[in-house]
C-alpha cells in the first residue's frame, strides 16, 4: 500500500512539472509572439516610408537596386544576376531568367524605374550584368552578391531613420501590398498599368 501511495505521488509531482513545463513554454511563446507584435518592420502600407527609405540610399547604384526591389518586387538573388539585355524599354517589361522554380518571366518596367535605370547606365556604364561585383576589390564584369544588397537597405534604413527591422524582402512585400491596394482602382477605371510610374 505504502508503494503504490509513493508511486502515485511520484507521478503526480512527474505530472505536476509537465504541466508546468507546459505553462512555462506557452508564457515564453506568448512573449516571443508579443513582441513580435509590438515591433514590426517597416510598414509595408507606408508609401511615403518606402520613399524616404529608397532616397536615403548611399548612391545611385544603391538607390536603384532599391527602387528595383520595390517597383517590379523581385528576389534578391533575381536582382543580383540581372543583366543589362533583360532591360526591355520597347515592351517596359524586364526579362527574369532561371527566377524561383528555374520559371523565366516578365515583370512590369514603370517609367520612374526606367528613367532611374538610363541615369544609372550613364553612370556606371555596366557591360553584362546590371549591377556588377568586384574581384580582389576591382569592379569586374560579374553578379554582385546578395551581401551587397542586404547592406544597400541596411546603410539606406540607418540615414533615413529607420529603427525597426528591414531587408530587401520588406521592399518586395511592400510591392506586393501596394498592387493589391491599386489593382482594385484600376480595376475600376479600366487601367491596366497596376504600378505608379
Amino acid at each position: 500500500m505504502a508503494l503504490q501511495n509513493e508511486t502515485l505521488i511520484l507521478r503526480g509531482e512527474k505530472e505536476s512539472r509537465s504541466e508546468n513545463a507546459l505553462i512555462a513554454a506557452n508564457a515564453i511563446g506568448s512573449r516571443v509572439r508579443e513582441r513580435r507584435v509590438l515591433e514590426p518592420a517597416i510598414s509595408t502600407h507606408d508609401h511615403e516610408e518606402v520613399a524616404r527609405l529608397i532616397a536615403s540610399a548611399q548612391n545611385l547604384m544603391h538607390r536603384t537596386m532599391l527602387m528595383m526591389l520595390y517597383a517590379t518586387g523581385l528576389r534578391r538573388a533575381e536582382l543580383c544576376h540581372l543583366k543589362v539585355s533583360d532591360i526591355d524599354s520597347e515592351r517596359m517589361v524586364i526579362h527574369v531568367r532561371q527566377g524561383k522554380g528555374g520559371r523565366d518571366r516578365d515583370v512590369l518596367l514603370t517609367p520612374k524605374l526606367l528613367e532611374t535605370l538610363r541615369e544609372y547606365w550613364r553612370w556606371m556604364k555596366p557591360k553584362t550584368y546590371l549591377f556588377p561585383g568586384t574581384v580582389n576589390n576591382w569592379r569586374a564584369d560579374v553578379p554582385i552578391t546578395e551581401k551587397i544588397v542586404w547592406k544597400a537597405v541596411a546603410e539606406a534604413a540607418k540615414h533615413a531613420g529607420v529603427s525597426k527591422h528591414v531587408s530587401p524582402d520588406t521592399l518586395r512585400h511592400s510591392f506586393a501590398t501596394h498592387m493589391l491596394e491599386v489593382a482594385p482602382i484600376c480595376a475600376r477605371s479600366r487601367c491596366y498599368s497596376v504600378m505608379p510610374s
